[in-house]
């Protein structure tokens, strides 16, 4: 068991995951969240990313808003 008091969704792919992960260490590789949590980006991303955007740019002019204000919680 890789988490004890957590059910495990998918308990072959944690297994895999965590033999993965002692290999690499066992070698003396480091291993990141970057690494682990690589996904499949959205083919529209840049069209969201834009789209994002511009609504954060239009609710800033509509109510005034500084750019100190604007940031990632």
């Amino acid at each position: 068991m890789v988490h004890p008091g957590r059910k495990v969704k998918y308990p072959e792919i944690e297994e895999e995951l965590a033999s993965w992960i002692k290999d690499n260490r066992d070698k003396s590789r480091p291993i990141t969240r970057l690494m682990i949590a690589t996904q499949n980006l959205p083919e529209d991303l840049v069209e969201k990313q834009q789209q994002f955007l511009s609504f954060i740019l239009f609710r800033r002019r509509e109510h005034n808003y500084p750019l100190k204000y604007i940031a990632k919680p």
